[in-house]
């Protein structure tokens, strides 16, 4: 569950959001077994101003993270409360997105009611009126095992690959992620 507990964009960093999230991912492979997530995604008090700092890049980045190297399957996402700019969003995103994740996407701009016909209402926090948690309470649940956990995030900021011991050609930021760098030689097909 993915929601803005401050929407004040002045708050928002998405390069931080994204992390975050990889962090908790980290942890539920330390503690927890699951063959696959459902992601809901609440875009209440999203503006355009929080889209704008998502940028290709950033974007490509956690797609691939996402998709390719974390080791947990998305059986769906559900996006409820889009605001009316949701399918520029999405045209940012569809070319990064597998072609079967793409099928696994709900929208529900009218809210909680045809999420329900997915996803039980008993699994959802309080606040969408289920039988868990509030969300202030998960997150504080969360910061206290992020913290408790800090040690194991500073030694995974050190772990690097020796890609001069990868079998065949090395695997550069370059080929993975498109062009990098400035653009003062642009190549264009």
């Amino acid at each position: 569950m993915f929601r803005l507990l401050e929407p004040n964009p002045i708050f928002y960093n998405a390069c931080q959001t994204m992390k975050l999230t990889f962090m908790v991912g980290d942890i539920r492979l330390l503690e927890d077994t699951c063959l696959s997530d459902i992601l809901v995604f609440d875009l209440t008090g999203f503006t355009m101003v929080h889209l704008a700092q998502h940028t290709l890049p950033l974007l490509k980045k956690f797609m691939f993270v996402g998709q390719k190297a974390f080791p947990i399957r998305q059986r769906a996402v559900h996006i409820i409360y889009t605001p009316p700019f949701v399918d520029k969003i999405l045209l940012l995103f569809k070319p990064l997105m597998k072609e079967k994740l793409i099928k696994r996407l709900y929208l529900h701009p009218q809210g909680l009611g045809s999420l329900f016909e997915h996803v039980p209402r008993s699994l959802f926090p309080e606040d969408y009126g289920g039988d868990q948690p509030s969300l202030r309470e998960i997150q504080e649940t969360w910061g206290k095992k992020l913290f408790n956990n800090r040690e194991f995030f500073i030694k995974e900021e050190n772990v690097f690959t020796d890609e001069s011991k990868r079998p065949g050609k090395a695997c550069r930021a370059e080929d993975i992620f498109g062009m990098e760098g400035s653009f003062r030689s642009l190549s264009i097909d």
